[in-house]
This record gives C-alpha cells, structure tokens and sequence, in this order.
C-alpha cells in the first residue's frame, strides 16, 4: 500500500488452484481486508499496452474493476550497463517502450 492506493504486482496458483478458483479468493479476500484502509487498488494489467485485451489475464482483472487509470510500474534502469547488454542481446532497435526488450513481445 501506498497512501491510499494498494497495488498489486504478482501471482500465480498450480493446477489445483485454478480448478478451486483461487484467484477469485485470494482477490476478494485481499479487497474486503483492506476495504477501510483503500480508495482504490490497482491490479495490474494483462501483458501489453493495450486496455483491449482478450487474454484471460485481462478479461479476469476487468471482471473485479469499475475503472482504469494509467499506472506505471519502476520505469528506471537501476543497471544501464546490463540493461543495454540485455537490449543488445534482443537486438532491439532504438524505441521508446519501456523495457525496450520486450518491445513486441505481447503485441
């Protein structure tokens, strides 16, 4: 939590969780829990840059949102040296999506 606003980053169950639907508990409890506490909570997003996403990922986290708002998650290169090493390996053009080598990846 941060001020008023919970963030979400990650999370994942086996097999047996997502036959159970664990996920749909693990987020209701974490939302009631904090209920007092919120003004909102991010959840994160589906992978890419698009709010128009089929995948599961997204079509579950809009199922629990009433809205969406731009979040940005880090955006600073703690390590430029091994970041760039990193873009090189990918051979990623000059771009301005962050992390560049992941440019193209979920679009």
């Amino acid at each position: 939590m941060h001020g008023e606003v919970a963030y979400r980053h990650l999370e994942a169950v086996n097999a047996t969780g997502y036959k159970l639907g664990a996920a749909y508990t693990l987020y209701w409890s974490a939302l009631e829990f904090f209920a007092d506490q919120l003004r909102w909570a991010d959840l994160g997003a589906g992978a890419g840059t698009t709010n128009d996403r089929k995948d599961g990922l997204s079509r579950f986290k809009k199922g629990w949102s009433t809205g969406t708002r731009t979040a940005y998650f880090c955006g600073r290169i703690c390590n430029l040296e091994r970041y760039e090493e990193v873009v090189g390996a990918k051979g990623v053009a000059p771009t301005d999506y962050f992390p560049a080598y992941r440019k193209g990846e979920f679009i």
